[in-house]
């Protein structure tokens, strides 16, 4: 499995780039809302911001290009970056373990 860091170089070669309005957002969400998770990633949190991100606003591109209204397209990729404790289906409110597997290594 792929580190968080050789994750976030994949997306800037696919043309993500790093520090843009969403991912500081969702860097202030993370801390505010899941300092567990701040804590965990240490020095890989840079680099699952930026994965994290890209998935957000690949998703964005995707449904826009399905016909989403580009509004409605900006705001389900929104919520589902910025997600809150407790608003998951499970009601946990932390990420999956799975999404977690990438900082280990």
């Amino acid at each position: 499995m792929k580190t968080w860091k050789e994750m976030a170089a994949d997306a800037r070669k696919a043309g993500y780039q790093p520090g843009g309005p969403w991912e500081l957002r969702l860097r202030d969400h993370i801390k505010n809302n899941f300092p567990k998770l701040a804590k965990e990633l240490g020095k890989d949190l840079p680099f699952y911001l930026q994965v994290t991100t890209f998935d957000a606003t690949e998703l964005q591109s995707r449904l826009r290009a399905e016909g989403t209204d580009p509004f409605v397209a900006r705001e389900l990729a929104l919520e589902q970056l910025l997600r809150t404790p407790g608003s998951d289906e499970e009601g946990e409110g932390e990420p999956e373990d799975a999404e977690l597997a990438g900082s280990e290594a």
